[in-house]
């Protein structure tokens, strides 16, 4: 496991700049922080040398080209990317702060953003985020939830040969908790949802039990408890797991998704041929996870 992990967040603005970086910037940001517990461990870190916030740069930036691809609303995303100037945070962690130390981050983050009267990106998840509900768009809520725009789910056409008509699916975000992104690859078209239900899910329990089996049995109840939503009866995946290249912008090491080995299906080697193994997206996969694009946390 990884001894550091970083969280990366910049903002996107038209406004003229000032230098929050100084001293006196970082005393305003303190200042404007909410009065909360997530608030003080935000403002420990705001002071510490595990948070850094890059002086602004004018656009085009390193980062521009990675802001083509984010996942959000298209008026927001098409301001994000005229915006005129670029300001990094980062924030490095060990793995065992997390997801505190994320969170505490995001939270300044956000009142960066609205110091700035920026916009958001998340690069970890290659998503722009959706402004805080609360006036000034300030707060973070003190309880971590994983579907709280923590990582996102993106789709592509899949690339392995005899695999047209397939798609391809998978996280950006899971490196910052030093974990591998997970994907699916060879998914018929019929199921995305699926797939990205069965991704939301394994996030969820490879983040609670900290560890990567190769075998594993996916409680579909997942689903809910990644929303931080309450678990209702649901069903039971088989799984394997196999090391894959992660098409997550930050990070390269994957976990990709593989129905049970069965002999005489062409799934021994690790793969199927063709698109994927429509029996087992049909008859197990769509069968088990529930049909939910979000669910609201209790």
């Amino acid at each position: 496991m990884a001894e550091t992990v970083t969280t990366r967040f910049l903002v996107a603005t038209n406004e003229g700049v000032t230098q929050l970086s100084s001293r006196r910037g970082i005393d305003h940001l303190c200042e404007a922080l909410p009065k909360t517990r997530l608030g003080r461990t935000a403002r420990a870190l705001l002071r510490s040398r595990l948070l850094s916030i890059d002086p602004a740069q004018p656009a085009p930036t390193q980062w521009s080209p990675r802001l083509l691809h984010l996942g959000g609303a298209p008026e927001a995303l098409q301001r994000v990317n005229e915006a005129r100037h670029h300001v990094l945070l980062t924030s490095a962690a060990a793995p065992c702060d997390q997801p505190r130390h994320a969170q505490a981050a995001r939270l300044v983050a956000r009142v960066l953003a609205a110091a700035m009267s920026g916009d958001l990106v998340d690069l970890d998840s290659d998503q722009l985020l959706a402004a805080s509900p609360s006036p000034g768009g300030t707060t973070e809520p003190e309880r971590f939830v994983l579907g709280n725009e923590w990582i996102g789910v993106f789709v592509t056409l899949a690339q392995e040969r005899d695999a047209e008509h397939c798609i391809r699916v998978g996280t950006a975000g899971m490196h910052r908790f030093a974990l591998p992104e997970v994907m699916a690859s060879e998914v018929p078209y019929g199921h995305m949802l699926t797939a990205a239900n069965i991704l939301r899910a394994l996030a969820f329990r490879l983040l609670s039990d900290g560890g990567i089996p190769a075998k594993f049995t996916l409680d579909a109840g997942d689903l809910l408890r990644f929303w931080g939503a309450r678990p209702a009866p649901a069903g039971r995946l088989s799984l394997r797991l196999t090391p894959a290249e992660s098409d997550c912008s930050g990070c390269s090491k994957a976990l990709a998704v593989l129905p049970p080995t069965r002999r005489g299906t062409g799934l021994e080697s690790g793969r199927a041929t063709g698109c994927g193994d429509p029996v087992w997206w049909e008859e197990r996969a769509a069968e088990a996870m529930p049909k939910l694009v979000s669910a609201s946390p209790e």
